[in-house]
Order: structure tokens, then sequence, then C-alpha cells
């Protein structure tokens, strides 16, 4: 599948054919080092949607401004917690009966002011997912 996708700031369209997130996050940091496991860490709470990614890591290379380096602690106080994406996260814990990391995300979804019974309806529509 081909995706099309236009950068604004600087009037460029590009086609990107089978898109390496993860490359694309790294290339998005410029020339700021962050290693792959924080990018996965970033991707595991945004989700792996570019448009979702791009003004989180906007928002972290601002805050990081001088300091070249991103670390675990940046992505963890700076990021957006996607609740879609962590509502499946909390339903695989679930499901793989972990219950300390379930019950970091379920904490992490009612600190975002998250509805319990929707963290609820949301996980309970993941688990018809993961079992259908």
């Amino acid at each position: 599948m081909q995706k099309l996708f236009v950068l604004l700031k600087k009037r460029i369209i590009k086609e990107f054919n089978n898109i390496n997130i993860k490359e694309t996050v790294k290339n998005l940091f410029c020339k700021y080092k962050i290693s792959y496991d924080n990018i996965d860490l970033l991707i595991s709470r945004v989700g792996n949607d570019i448009s979702l990614l791009k003004p989180e890591i906007d928002k972290i290379i601002i805050y990081k401004d001088k300091e070249l380096e991103i670390t675990k602690d940046d992505i963890l106080n700076l990021t957006y917690l996607n609740i879609d994406v962590s509502a499946f996260n909390f339903a695989d814990q679930i499901v793989n009966r972990n219950k300390s990391e379930a019950l970091k995300i379920y904490d992490e979804l009612l600190l975002m002011h998250s509805d319990p019974s929707t963290v609820i309806a949301l996980v309970a529509s993941k688990i018809r997912l993961i079992f259908s």
C-alpha cells in the first residue's frame, strides 16, 4: 500500500512505500540522540500514526532545546498517552496475567482523567477483538 505524506514546512511531497516507522521517528529527531528502545517506548505510548507522533516529537525537541539526548524520562514525562493504544496494552497485560503491568497502565489511564467505565468498555472491546 502506498502512502502519500505532505511535509508542510518544506512544501515537499514525498511518496513512501513500506515506511519504517522507527527510522522515520529517528529522522524526525534530526540532530538529537535517541535510542531504539526509547523510540519503541514513544511508539508504544503514542501509537504508530505519524500524525500523532510528530506533535509529540516536536514537543520533546522544544523541551530539550540544547540538550541533545532524549531519555526515557523525557518520553514518559512529556508525551501524550494514547488511550486506544493503552487500552489495547492494558487488555494484553490482562490476557497475559501480568497484574503489575496491567495496574501500572490502569493507573496511568486514571491519571489522564479517563473515566473508569470508558476504560473498562475499551478493554472489553479489545478483548473481544483478541478472542474473535
